[in-house]
């Protein structure tokens, strides 16, 4: 049995800073559900039955920092849905089925410059298709294995200029990197 939040769910809170929604067995979230939610601060949606979720759903959400939707059913997220979320730190995705994810779900000039947690585990990422990834552990090697060395097709490198400085990322099991070494 798959759940919904009805509009208006949580519009009575809105000074709401952390909202745990784990393990509820949600399917589907409606776009404007955390819209008068802008103090949401740490928002977990981890293991649940979600596999799409509205490109504007955290549009209101500009002072995020932690994103939890691990272990859902996601195979892509959608253009621009992280666009609005400069503040973001942690972005936990692990335990989906996502073979690419799309540096368009940070629209072009908001990139997510204090992003320092992104955890992909046990997702099928294709590394030639996850080029800003990639791209994130070139420019952190000193972090990882010094003798690291990746192929790049087709990336647009500019985006990340003074982007991002991770000081954790996740890539353990399941992956399909094409080439790292």
């Amino acid at each position: 049995m798959t759940y919904s939040f009805h509009l208006g769910a949580f519009d009575d809170l809105t000074a709401l800073e952390y909202l745990n929604l784990r393990d509820n067995a949600i399917a589907t979230l409606p776009a404007d559900i955390f819209s008068l939610n802008a103090a949401l601060d740490r928002l977990y949606m981890n293991d649940n039955a979600i596999a799409t979720l509205p490109s504007s759903i955290f549009s209101q959400n500009t002072v995020l920092t932690a994103l939890w939707l691990t272990g859902n059913h996601f195979t892509s997220l959608p253009d621009g849905l992280l666009s609005h979320n400069t503040a973001l730190v942690e972005l936990y995705l692990r335990d989906n089925s996502m073979a690419t994810i799309n540096k368009k779900i940070f629209d072009s000039s908001n990139h997510p410059s204090n992003l320092e947690r992104l955890w992909l585990k046990n997702n099928p990422l294709d590394c030639n298709t996850v080029c800003w990834v990639c791209y994130i552990i070139q420019r952190n090697k000193q972090t990882y294995s010094t003798n690291m060395t990746f192929e790049w097709k087709n990336c647009d490198l500019d985006y990340f200029n003074n982007a991002i400085v991770l000081k954790s990322l996740s890539l353990i099991a399941a992956n399909s990197l094409s080439k790292i070494g």
